[in-house]
């Protein structure tokens, strides 16, 4: 099993630990935040994975780096590149429905 430990200041101040631990082609990752520990979407874990090292407070910033390559050949891997895929088409979706409202105005003033 593969370990690394991060020690994080939440925005309001607070110490969490975000933990991420790959065995074969799953990768855990907890944090000790209320939403961490309730399994819900931590931005502790997120912005870890997005590679920000702003948050860390303990000696190893360093090792954030390191999360990119354990997530590589996970289920987590499989789920990230289908939340990017959802949220480009979230994005798609809110361009159309901007350019639709943009349109039905026009069409209003004719």
């Amino acid at each position: 099993m593969r370990r690394v430990e991060f020690t994080v200041r939440g925005t309001k101040g607070d110490l969490y630990t975000c933990t991420f631990e790959r065995e074969g082609n799953n990768l855990n990752a907890f944090c000790t935040c209320p939403d961490g520990r309730a399994g819900s979407y931590c931005k502790h874990r997120f912005a870890l994975i997005e590679g920000n090292q702003s948050i860390v407070v303990s000696d190893n910033a360093h090792e954030v780096e390191e999360i990119s390559e354990m997530i590589m050949g996970t289920d987590v891997e499989a789920a990230g590149i289908a939340l990017a895929e959802a949220m480009d088409a979230v994005e798609r979706a809110e361009e159309m429905l901007t350019k639709a409202k943009r349109d039905f105005a026009r069409a209003l003033r004719k």
